[in-house]
């Protein structure tokens, strides 16, 4: 997800530069004469559009999907919905109690524990 949202303001933050550059040029200045505006209003108002943009670019279901099938969850799962709903999940959530007794009993006495209170 953050490829995709790096490059999409990227190639907004270029848009931007180009647009401006050749507005300076259409003015009859000289090409060494160039200042593109840097002033913090201004690039406050432009990288609100570049967030937009980015967001559209990540905004997909099969960007937010190939994600989460690229996250590793252990040695055998990923956090696809597909992975953490499949089967094979099931049956190691299943096999927790025999084959991890450790693990097992941080689940069975973290389901007791309450949040202590800061005094």
């Amino acid at each position: 997800v953050q490829r995709p949202f790096k490059l999409a303001v990227k190639r907004s933050q270029h848009a931007d530069i180009v647009e401006e550059s050749l507005s300076l040029l259409k003015k009859d200045e000289a090409a060494h004469v160039i200042r593109l505006d840097t002033t913090l209003p201004t690039l406050r108002d432009r990288s609100l559009q570049w967030l937009i943009n980015g967001y559209h670019a990540i905004n997909k279901p099969d960007v937010v999907k190939q994600s989460f099938f690229q996250c590793k969850a252990g040695t055998t799962f990923n956090l696809s919905f597909e992975s953490l709903t499949s089967r094979e999940a099931l049956h190691a959530l299943r096999d927790v109690q025999k084959n991890d007794t450790m693990t097992w009993e941080r689940i069975k006495t973290a389901q007791y524990k309450t949040p202590e209170a800061n005094e």
